[in-house]
Formats: C-alpha cells, structure tokens, sequence
C-alpha cells in the first residue's frame, strides 16, 4: 500500500476498502446455506497469502478491491447479512509498524464516529507474526448494525487487512464470531 497523503496512512484506505467491501459483499449475497462439514483452503498465486474457509460458502475472490472474499450462511435471525471474510492487501513502505497501522486506522475511525465503535484492540500473534486484532460495531448505509473482526497484520512488503463479518444483532453472535475468529486465524502470509 502506498502511504496516503494527508491524515490516511497506508492500511486506512485498506481496511475501508474492506470492511466496505465485506458489509456490500454480506448484503448483496443470496440466501443461507447448511452447516459446513469441512474446511477448504485458499492460496492466492499473486498475492502470496493462504486462508481457508468452510465447505458451502461461496468464493467472491477478485471482486472489487478485494484479493479474497467468501460468504456463508445468514446471521441467526438477521436474514439481510451473511457471515463472511474478506481480504485486501498491497504494497506497505519499508518499515512500517502494527503501531502506525493501528495510528491510521484510529484516524480513520475517529471520522466516523456516528458509525463505528472499536470495542477492543488486542496484540495476538498468528504463528510467530505479529498482528492486532480489532473488534468493532459498524452501522452500514441500510441501518443494520454489523459486527466485524479485523486482522491486521504486514509480512515482507505487504500489509494485509483480514475482515471477519456478521450481524452485531445475530441470535447466535458467539457461536458466528468464534468461527469467524477460526476462519481469519487461519490466514498465512508465504
């Protein structure tokens, strides 16, 4: 990601890419699907990432600004949202940290106060690389508050951003987000 002029850094323009990506992606998709009984993976050939997804949901890989995407069933009891995981990727500068990309990002969510609350910010560590995971409540443009997990995490001279998707209002949000948490978890740069 080139670093953006002006108050943006290099992983705001990605992870507004993404988590827009991920609510329209979630609200455009079809209809819920059944439980998925194994896990595929995904390696993508460009961008030198691998991430793997329950059998069922549907691969939106390459639309949009996003490097990959996927839907799977409807959030419990809210019909207009489908679980999903999107990732956005590009170049990042040479030494970049976790620190500026979580700077930015609070840039970022601080313009958008009326739409996004940061719940929690945690420092994990996914297989020896540094990463933040960042829990927030995002109101999208049709009203429907949405839950979202993002990954961020820089590998080489790439930075990737990891967004995990679901309705804030499911009646099974623990049961969504503990997969959805399995499912970025499983996200490695090569």
């Amino acid at each position: 990601m080139e670093r953006a002029s002006g108050s943006g850094g290099w992983v705001c323009r990605r992870v507004r890419a993404a988590v827009l990506c991920a609510a329209v992606l979630l609200l455009l998709a079809g209809t819920a699907q059944s439980a998925p009984a194994a896990w595929i993976a995904f390696r993508h050939p460009t961008y030198g990432f691998s991430i793997s997804y329950p059998q069922g949901w549907e691969v939106l890989s390459g639309e949009g600004k996003a490097a990959f995407a996927a839907v799977g069933p409807a959030a419990s009891g809210v019909a207009a949202v489908r679980l999903g995981v999107v990732v956005t990727t590009a170049r990042i500068p040479a030494g970049a940290t976790l620190e500026e990309a979580d700077a930015d990002l609070e840039r970022t969510l601080a313009q958008r106060t009326d739409t996004v609350r940061v719940l929690r910010k945690d420092r994990i560590d996914v297989r020896g690389m540094p990463a933040l995971m960042i829990y927030v409540v995002r109101r999208n443009p049709q009203g429907l508050d949405l839950y979202q997990m993002v990954l961020i995490a820089a590998h080489n001279s790439r930075g990737y951003a990891i967004v995990g998707v679901t309705a804030a209002g499911s009646t099974s949000l623990s049961v969504e987000t503990r997969l959805l948490q399995s499912l970025i978890l499983t996200f490695q740069p090569q």
